[in-house]
């Protein structure tokens, strides 16, 4: 009887790493890292997080394992290794010219990477999913809003751009890779991705124009001077194309309030707005231009406990000396008190116990000074 290794075919449970080497037109190797929670069935949702520029692909993994728990998640991270996708060009800006400035073909894309890695980790895993959730962080926001934008097959089914450091515009007349002029992008292809779930979270925090990682060049500048502008900017350009063009605009912008340049202080936002459709993320920018701090303060970060059925809402970074009030809105217009439960503060912030939500709540905190 011929024995199969099995396990050589599957993800195992907990954490893990092997190597993916398939690609019928490249030579690329890419390290993968996975963390697969006990609880997560072949229903599982797959999540898949992109990396910065120092390609720290396994602290990345790492950062995110809490989330894969809570959430009950595969996470995926795939590492863009400077061997085989040297500089900017090759990983973040999607490999879409050679050096010599010629256009690559589709298939030689780095975008090709994630959705190769998702077909082998549904087989390795018997996955009953067809799709898939994309978290990209700095360099990997940029990765991630360059492929939403251009790529023309993806199963993604909700995207997380966060803390970029210069984005694509969605303007032809500026040429890629700061707009889409002299790309190889289709504006009906554009249109329909601007009415996909598309998260630009930023940091409000992020806004060092001395960051030594950070791109200062007057083609990214115009964007503005650090990334919390730059994020702004570009969220409110997509959003004058789609209006201009007659789309129906399906992306949001979050705010996470005091965090700077950090994946770690980013992905409790991320991984609950990715798993959870009704899980609001943007109230920040609903209520900018009329309310400022600390009358709103920014999204809170929803959790479920597997063991107790818990769900629990919880403000992590919090000024003191100020009352704060939990609302909720079917509409993002009318708010209502949640009042079946009274805040409990502890040194990670003000946290309330609620019943489970419906598909179509929304979630802010309000503070008012004592």
């Amino acid at each position: 009887m011929l024995l199969i290794p099995t396990a050589i075919y599957s993800i195992p449970v907990g954490s893990g790493r092997y190597t993916f080497a398939d690609f019928p037109s490249q030579d690329w190797e890419v390290p993968v890292w996975t963390y697969r929670p006990a609880h997560a069935g072949t229903d599982a949702p797959i999540v898949f997080v992109c990396h910065g520029l120092n390609r720290d692909a396994e602290s990345y993994r790492n950062s995110w394992i809490l989330h894969a728990e809570r959430l009950g998640f595969l996470l995926v991270v795939a590492e863009f290794t400077t061997q085989s996708f040297p500089g900017s060009r090759s990983y973040n800006q999607g490999n879409l010219f050679a050096t010599n400035g010629s256009a690559n073909p589709q298939e030689q894309w780095s975008f090709n990477v994630i959705e190769r890695i998702f077909d082998d980790v549904v087989a390795k895993t018997s996955s009953t999913r067809q799709s898939y959730h994309l978290y990209g962080h700095s360099a990997g926001a940029q990765f991630v809003h360059r492929m939403v934008m251009l790529m023309p097959y993806i199963r993604v089914e909700r995207a997380v751009s966060a803390n970029a450091g210069w984005y694509t515009i969605p303007d032809p007349n500026i040429n890629y890779p700061y707009g889409l002029g002299n790309s190889p992008y289709h504006a009906a292809l554009v249109n329909e991705r601007l009415r996909q779930n598309h998260l630009v979270l930023l940091g409000t925090a992020d806004n060092n124009p001395d960051d030594p990682s950070l791109n200062r060049s007057p083609e990214t500048d115009v964007q503005g001077i650090h990334r919390f502008e730059r994020g702004n900017f570009f969220f409110d350009a997509a959003t004058a194309y789609a209006s201009a063009n007659g789309v129906e605009f399906g992306w949001s912008l979050g705010y996470a309030h005091g965090v700077g340049h950090s994946n770690s202080a980013m992905a409790p936002y991320a991984a609950n707005w990715l798993i959870h459709p009704w899980y609001a993320v943007g109230v920040t920018l609903h209520n900018r231009g009329g309310i400022s701090l600390p009358e709103v303060l920014d999204t809170p970060v929803v959790t479920y406990d597997t063991n107790s059925s818990i769900w629990t809402v919880s403000l992590l970074w919090q000024p003191v000396g100020i009352y704060y009030h939990l609302q909720h809105s079917s509409n993002l217009t009318d708010w209502k008190e949640v009042t079946s439960t009274l805040p409990v503060a502890d040194r990670s912030g003000v946290h309330w116990k609620i019943d489970p939500p419906t598909t179509s709540a929304y979630f802010r905190i309000v503070a008012n000074p004592p």
